[in-house]
Protein backbone atom coordinates (compact mmCIF):
# COMPACT_ATOMS: atom_id res chain seq x y z
CA UNK A 1 0.00 0.00 0.00
CA UNK A 2 2.89 2.38 0.59
CA UNK A 3 4.64 1.61 -2.71
CA UNK A 4 5.61 4.61 -4.86
CA UNK A 5 8.61 3.71 -7.05
CA UNK A 6 11.26 1.03 -7.30
CA UNK A 7 12.91 -1.58 -9.52
CA UNK A 8 11.67 -5.03 -10.52
CA UNK A 9 14.67 -7.26 -11.23
CA UNK A 10 15.14 -10.85 -12.45
CA UNK A 11 18.12 -13.19 -12.63
CA UNK A 12 18.49 -16.66 -14.14
CA UNK A 13 20.17 -19.32 -12.02
CA UNK A 14 21.77 -22.77 -12.32
CA UNK A 15 24.25 -24.84 -10.30
CA UNK A 16 27.14 -22.73 -11.60
CA UNK A 17 25.73 -19.43 -10.37
CA UNK A 18 23.41 -16.56 -11.22
CA UNK A 19 23.30 -14.21 -14.16
CA UNK A 20 23.54 -10.45 -14.06
CA UNK A 21 20.20 -8.96 -13.06
CA UNK A 22 17.92 -7.35 -15.64
CA UNK A 23 15.76 -4.59 -14.13
CA UNK A 24 12.96 -2.21 -15.05
CA UNK A 25 11.74 0.86 -13.18
CA UNK A 26 8.24 0.52 -11.74
CA UNK A 27 6.16 3.38 -10.42
CA UNK A 28 2.93 3.56 -8.47
CA UNK A 29 1.10 6.57 -7.06
CA UNK A 30 3.39 9.62 -7.30
CA UNK A 31 5.38 10.88 -4.35
CA UNK A 32 4.34 13.96 -2.40
CA UNK A 33 5.26 17.26 -4.08
CA UNK A 34 8.29 19.20 -2.87
CA UNK A 35 8.25 22.64 -1.30
CA UNK A 36 6.11 25.22 -3.12
CA UNK A 37 8.15 28.16 -4.43
CA UNK A 38 6.55 31.59 -4.76
CA UNK A 39 5.77 34.79 -2.87
CA UNK A 40 4.26 34.36 0.61
CA UNK A 41 3.17 38.01 0.97
CA UNK A 42 1.17 39.67 -1.80
CA UNK A 43 -1.01 42.68 -2.45
CA UNK A 44 -4.74 42.44 -2.99
CA UNK A 45 -5.56 41.84 -6.68
CA UNK A 46 -1.89 41.37 -7.55
CA UNK A 47 -1.39 39.67 -10.91
CA UNK A 48 1.18 37.38 -12.51
CA UNK A 49 2.37 35.55 -9.37
CA UNK A 50 4.34 32.38 -10.16
CA UNK A 51 4.11 29.33 -7.89
CA UNK A 52 5.82 26.02 -8.62
CA UNK A 53 7.05 22.71 -7.22
CA UNK A 54 9.88 20.51 -8.54
CA UNK A 55 8.72 17.97 -11.10
CA UNK A 56 7.54 14.74 -9.44
CA UNK A 57 8.61 11.41 -10.99
CA UNK A 58 5.58 9.49 -12.26
CA UNK A 59 3.07 12.34 -11.91
CA UNK A 60 0.70 12.84 -14.83
CA UNK A 61 -0.99 15.98 -13.43
CA UNK A 62 -0.72 18.48 -10.60
CA UNK A 63 -3.82 19.46 -8.63
CA UNK A 64 -3.75 23.06 -7.32
CA UNK A 65 -6.24 24.54 -4.86
CA UNK A 66 -6.28 28.31 -4.26
CA UNK A 67 -8.07 30.60 -1.80
CA UNK A 68 -11.39 32.13 -2.83
CA UNK A 69 -10.86 34.95 -5.32
CA UNK A 70 -7.49 33.69 -6.61
CA UNK A 71 -7.41 32.18 -10.11
CA UNK A 72 -4.92 30.23 -12.21
CA UNK A 73 -4.34 32.11 -15.47
CA UNK A 74 -1.67 29.80 -16.93
CA UNK A 75 -0.07 26.43 -16.22
CA UNK A 76 -3.10 24.59 -14.79
CA UNK A 77 -2.35 20.87 -14.12
CA UNK A 78 1.41 21.48 -14.44
CA UNK A 79 4.08 21.94 -11.78
CA UNK A 80 4.27 25.72 -12.37
CA UNK A 81 1.27 28.07 -12.37
CA UNK A 82 0.65 31.80 -12.84
CA UNK A 83 -1.90 33.23 -10.40
CA UNK A 84 -3.96 36.40 -10.25
CA UNK A 85 -4.64 36.92 -6.54
CA UNK A 86 -7.91 38.02 -4.94
CA UNK A 87 -8.42 40.04 -1.77
CA UNK A 88 -8.05 37.40 0.95
CA UNK A 89 -5.15 35.60 2.60
CA UNK A 90 -5.14 31.81 2.43
CA UNK A 91 -3.27 28.67 1.49
CA UNK A 92 -2.10 27.26 -1.83
CA UNK A 93 -2.36 23.46 -1.86
CA UNK A 94 -0.94 21.07 -4.46
CA UNK A 95 -0.97 17.30 -4.90
CA UNK A 96 0.00 15.02 -7.80
CA UNK A 97 -1.94 12.31 -9.60
CA UNK A 98 -1.38 9.43 -11.99
CA UNK A 99 -3.26 6.28 -12.97
CA UNK A 100 -2.37 4.59 -9.67
CA UNK A 101 -3.65 7.29 -7.34
CA UNK A 102 -3.02 10.67 -5.73
CA UNK A 103 -0.15 11.81 -3.55
CA UNK A 104 -0.32 13.68 -0.27
CA UNK A 105 -0.63 17.46 -0.35
CA UNK A 106 1.88 20.28 0.07
CA UNK A 107 0.68 23.64 1.47
CA UNK A 108 1.98 27.22 1.33
CA UNK A 109 0.36 30.02 3.37
CA UNK A 110 0.07 33.38 1.57
CA UNK A 111 -0.66 36.66 3.38
CA UNK A 112 -2.30 39.69 1.77
CA UNK A 113 -0.46 42.58 3.41
CA UNK A 114 -1.40 45.60 1.30
CA UNK A 115 -4.61 46.86 -0.20
CA UNK A 116 -3.39 48.11 -3.55
CA UNK A 117 -1.89 45.82 -6.15
CA UNK A 118 1.83 46.27 -6.69
CA UNK A 119 1.21 45.78 -10.43
CA UNK A 120 0.19 49.46 -10.72
CA UNK A 121 3.12 51.82 -11.23
CA UNK A 122 2.78 55.46 -10.15
CA UNK A 123 3.97 58.08 -12.61
CA UNK A 124 3.91 55.89 -15.73
CA UNK A 125 1.53 54.12 -18.08
CA UNK A 126 2.93 50.90 -19.56
CA UNK A 127 1.62 49.02 -22.59
CA UNK A 128 2.90 46.10 -24.69
CA UNK A 129 1.77 45.13 -28.19
CA UNK A 130 1.03 43.16 -30.28
CA UNK A 131 -0.25 40.54 -27.85
CA UNK A 132 -0.16 37.70 -28.91
CA UNK A 133 3.22 38.32 -30.54
CA UNK A 134 5.47 36.22 -32.78
CA UNK A 135 8.55 38.37 -33.54
CA UNK A 136 8.85 41.90 -32.10
CA UNK A 137 7.16 42.96 -28.85
CA UNK A 138 6.80 46.73 -28.54
CA UNK A 139 6.87 48.11 -24.99
CA UNK A 140 5.77 51.73 -24.41
CA UNK A 141 6.31 53.69 -21.19
CA UNK A 142 4.46 57.00 -20.95
CA UNK A 143 6.38 58.66 -18.11
CA UNK A 144 5.54 61.84 -16.22
CA UNK A 145 9.20 62.30 -15.18
CA UNK A 146 12.55 61.01 -16.39
CA UNK A 147 13.84 57.77 -14.89
CA UNK A 148 15.21 54.29 -15.45
CA UNK A 149 12.90 51.34 -16.14
CA UNK A 150 14.00 47.70 -16.16
CA UNK A 151 12.22 45.20 -18.42
CA UNK A 152 12.20 41.47 -17.64
CA UNK A 153 10.38 38.75 -19.59
CA UNK A 154 10.00 35.51 -17.59
CA UNK A 155 8.61 32.07 -18.39
CA UNK A 156 6.08 30.24 -16.23
CA UNK A 157 8.84 28.74 -14.09
CA UNK A 158 10.03 32.25 -13.18
CA UNK A 159 13.20 32.06 -15.33
CA UNK A 160 14.13 35.39 -16.94
CA UNK A 161 14.48 34.85 -20.70
CA UNK A 162 14.90 38.47 -21.89
CA UNK A 163 16.00 41.70 -20.22
CA UNK A 164 16.29 45.31 -21.38
CA UNK A 165 16.32 48.83 -19.96
CA UNK A 166 14.70 52.16 -20.82
CA UNK A 167 16.37 55.43 -19.88
CA UNK A 168 13.07 57.30 -19.99
CA UNK A 169 12.53 60.98 -20.58
CA UNK A 170 9.28 62.78 -19.81
CA UNK A 171 6.70 61.64 -22.34
CA UNK A 172 6.54 58.52 -24.52
CA UNK A 173 9.43 56.03 -24.50
CA UNK A 174 9.56 52.80 -26.49
CA UNK A 175 11.69 49.68 -26.84
CA UNK A 176 11.40 46.50 -28.92
CA UNK A 177 12.00 42.98 -27.55
CA UNK A 178 12.86 40.23 -30.03
CA UNK A 179 10.84 37.15 -29.03
CA UNK A 180 11.24 35.23 -32.30
CA UNK A 181 13.60 32.68 -30.71
CA UNK A 182 11.38 31.95 -27.71
CA UNK A 183 9.21 28.84 -27.42
CA UNK A 184 5.49 29.34 -27.89
CA UNK A 185 3.60 29.87 -24.65
CA UNK A 186 2.69 32.39 -21.95
CA UNK A 187 5.29 34.72 -20.44
CA UNK A 188 5.21 37.53 -17.87
CA UNK A 189 6.57 40.97 -18.75
CA UNK A 190 7.63 42.99 -15.69
CA UNK A 191 8.47 46.69 -16.09
CA UNK A 192 10.04 48.10 -12.92
CA UNK A 193 11.00 51.64 -11.97
CA UNK A 194 13.88 52.67 -9.71
CA UNK A 195 11.61 52.75 -6.63
CA UNK A 196 10.67 49.10 -7.03
CA UNK A 197 7.14 49.56 -8.35
CA UNK A 198 6.31 47.20 -11.21
CA UNK A 199 3.72 46.72 -13.90
CA UNK A 200 3.20 43.11 -14.98
CA UNK A 201 1.60 42.07 -18.27
CA UNK A 202 0.89 38.54 -19.52
CA UNK A 203 2.38 38.02 -22.98
CA UNK A 204 1.42 35.18 -25.33
CA UNK A 205 4.15 34.17 -27.79
CA UNK A 206 2.86 32.27 -30.82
Amino acid sequence: NSFTTGQLCVTSNNTCGSSTARCINVKGAPANPGVISGPTTVCAAEQGLVYSVPAVFGASSYNWTLPAGATIVAGANTNSIVVDWGNASGSIIVSTTNGCGTSGARTLSVLVNCRVSGSEMPGAVVSAYPNPVSTKLNVDVQATTAGTYTLELSDLAGRIVLTDMIQATEGMNSVNLNVAELSKGVYMLSVKNAEGFAKQIRIAVE
